[in-house]
C-alpha cells in the first residue's frame, strides 16, 4: 500500500501538472510518470477496506461482515453530535421495512482532532444474512450486507 508521504507528493504534481498542464518535454514526461503513479494509487485505493455503513452524524464500527448471525454482538457507533444519552437504531431489511429497534447507550466519547465524538454502544442479533440498512436517530446508511 501506498504510505501518507508518497500520496502528499504525488498530489503536489497532480496540482502542478494537471490543473496548470505540462508547458515542456520535461513537464510531459514527469505527467506521464504522474499518470502511471495515479494508476498505482488507485489500485493500493482499491485494497482498502470498505468504510462501515455511516450517516451524516453516526459511523458503524463493526464490519458488518463480521457479524454473526443468531447471536448477540457488542455493536459500537460513533456520533458527531450530542443526541443525549441514548440514540435509537432501526434495522432495516431489504425492503426498508423496520426488521428490528434498538437503544444505543452512550458509554462517553473523546476528542479527535478538534471535534468530540460520541460513543454509543448496544448487543445486536442479526436472525440471518442478507442486505441491510440502519436508521440511526433519523438518519439513514447506504444499504449493506452482513
Amino acid at each position: 500500500m501506498v504510505d501518507d508521504y508518497r500520496r502528499r507528493k504525488v498530489w503536489e504534481k497532480i496540482k502542478h501538472l494537471v490543473f496548470r498542464g505540462p508547458k515542456n518535454s520535461n513537464e510531459l514526461e514527469e505527467q506521464t510518470i504522474l499518470n502511471q503513479e495515479i494508476v498505482q494509487l488507485y489500485k493500493a485505493i482499491d485494497q482498502l477496506p470498505p468504510q462501515f455503513p455511516k450517516t451524516e452524524h453516526f459511523n458503524l464500527i463493526n464490519d458488518p461482515m463480521e457479524l454473526t448471525v443468531d447471536e448477540k454482538t457488542e455493536i459500537y457507533i460513533e456520533g458527531s453530535v450530542n443526541s443525549g444519552k441514548e440514540i435509537e437504531l432501526k434495522v432495516l431489511n431489504k425492503k426498508g421495512s423496520i426488521a428490528s429497534e434498538h437503544i444505543f447507550i452512550q458509554n462517553g466519547g473523546s476528542i479527535i482532532a478538534g471535534s468530540f465524538i460520541y460513543n454509543y454502544q448496544v448487543n445486536l442479533k442479526f436472525p440471518k444474512k442478507g442486505t441491510r440498512a440502519l436508521l440511526i436517530n433519523g438518519e439513514r446508511t447506504p444499504p449493506f450486507k452482513n
